[in-house]
Formats: structure tokens, sequence, C-alpha cells
């Protein structure tokens, strides 16, 4: 499954993807993350690798991901196995008319038993994932 979301935020690119590349900061923006170690801790870069602890869907899950790609101030891929699912992501952010354009793209896909949620997964992941964007933008633009 692939899930995709924009939004533009009025602040200056590099701001923009200075929260992005800090997991440290996904839990002020992500619903439902507990919690988000990134190691080294700071801006992100290729082989960071990050424990994500959320909640979803009434599970609490335990997500170990790595960045794999990199572009400074445009651009961080990344990608996660966990024993429930498997899901790649890119964050991007574009120069726009009044700041900047946000991009989130998750692809996800559940593994054993769990596929059976994928029907459910995706009518709440959707909406989740524009939430985020919606909270991301609240949370720069109040920086």
């Amino acid at each position: 499954m692939r899930f995709e979301a924009s939004a533009e935020v009025r602040s200056r690119p590099e701001d923009v993807f200075a929260v992005l590349s800090d997991y440290q900061q996904d839990p002020r923006w992500r619903a439902g993350v507990i919690s988000m170690r990134p190691e080294p801790p700071g801006a992100a870069q290729v082989g960071t690798t990050t424990d994500e602890v959320i909640r979803f869907l009434g599970i609490t899950t335990r997500t170990p991901g790595q960045v794999t790609q990199l572009v400074e101030g445009k651009l961080l891929a990344w990608e996660a196995r966990g024993t429930r699912l498997i899901a790649s992501g890119i964050r991007r952010v574009e120069p726009a008319l009044d700041g900047a354009r946000v991009t989130l793209n998750t692809e996800i896909r559940l593994r054993g038993q769990w596929r059976v949620m994928e029907p459910l997964l995706a009518l709440v992941y959707k909406r989740q994932l524009r939430g985020d964007l919606a909270r991301l933008k609240t949370f720069i633009e109040s920086r």
C-alpha cells in the first residue's frame, strides 16, 4: 500500500528540512509515536538507525529503521522492518511561493497474519498521514 500527502508550510525550506531530518522531533508531530530514538542523535545522515515505538489501531509496536538516502535540505529516504510490517518512505522538501512544500510518501507491507488488516490500515493511515502533515505545519509555523 502506498500513501502520499503534501502541504505548504510558511517557513524556509532549510528550516522545514531541519525538523524532518531530526527524528527526535517526530513525537511532536506524528500521531501515536511514543518514542523515536535515532542513533546517532541529531540530524539524520545515511546510515542513521532509529528505534520507533508507536501505537496504531490500539497496538503498540517497536520498529527498527534506517536512513537509506539523504539529499541535504531536500530529501530523506528511510526503511523500517518490524515483526508486523515492512515500510519505506521519503520525506521531501521543495521551495514554494510562501515557504516550502512538504511531501511525505510511505509504502507499507504487512506481514503474516497482519495482512488481513490492510483494508482498515489503508483507511486509517491515509487520514493519519494528512493529520501528521497538518501537525507538522502547525509545529513548524508556530516556532
